[in-house]
């Protein structure tokens, strides 16, 4: 994994490997088909996190925040000269307080949660198949998912939090003969919701594994999204 840095000797942008990171989890997924319903449910739970001993980075994000910080360019000071002398700062000593917590300029990452990796996530889809007396199929549609909290940038500080997310999406699809007619969100292809019209199951004998990988049945119908 690479990462955004400042070289705290040279006082310039760097782009380096992380070093050895830590990566596993768990993962569930489920379907089915009972008479009309349509039933699609998955779950994770990814642990992350670096593993590079006590190697440091430059907290840019709070660096950012103190000027002297912000536009140094010289690189670290020498032992008794300050900052700002040269454009040189000190990274090695000190931090920025911030809503009573210490932040220092050099961040220790060892052990942190990944960015962009949330613990838990799921989604839980649930359809049912209305047929109608003319041999239309109507069908409502309800998705929910979860993505739990995370981080945006490697620091993992308040700055880079982003909350646990909760979506819930409604959709309508109507079935005439070979029409197909979209609704208000189609989620099928994020969450794995077979996305075949009734009528067309006969010619997907493998209904599940057709719609989740480059569906056939999709290449016979006009699908129209209504926003």
């Amino acid at each position: 994994m690479q990462i955004s840095d400042v070289n705290p000797q040279t006082g310039a942008g760097d782009v380096h490997n992380a070093g050895a990171t830590s990566i596993y989890g768990l993962e569930f997924t489920g379907a089915a088909n009972l008479d009309n319903w349509l039933v699609n449910a998955t779950a994770s739970y990814t642990k992350s996190k670096f593993n590079i001993g006590g190697q440091g980075i430059v907290n840019t994000e709070i660096c950012a925040l103190y000027m002297p910080c912000n536009s140094a360019v010289g690189g670290q000071c020498p032992p008794g000269v300050a900052n700002g002398t040269n454009g040189c700062f000190d990274y090695k000593t000190g931090g920025l307080t911030l809503n009573g917590k210490f932040y220092p300029w050099i961040e220790q990452i060892n052990g942190l949660q990944l960015p962009n990796s949330p613990k838990f996530q799921t989604s839980v889809v649930v359809g049912y198949a209305i047929d109608l007396p003319s041999g239309d199929v109507l069908t409502p549609r309800v998705a929910y998912s979860y993505q739990g909290a995370q981080y945006g940038q490697i620091y993992n500080t308040p700055f880079d939090a982003l909350p646990a997310r909760h979506n819930v999406d409604v959709k309508l699809s109507y079935v005439h003969q070979q029409w197909y007619g979209g609704s208000i969100r189609d989620q099928s292809d994020e969450r794995g919701l077979p996305d075949c019209p009734r009528h067309a199951r006969l010619r997907c004998p493998d209904f599940q594994r057709a719609a989740s990988v480059g569906n056939p049945c999709r290449q016979d119908i006009l699908k129209r999204d209504a926003k």
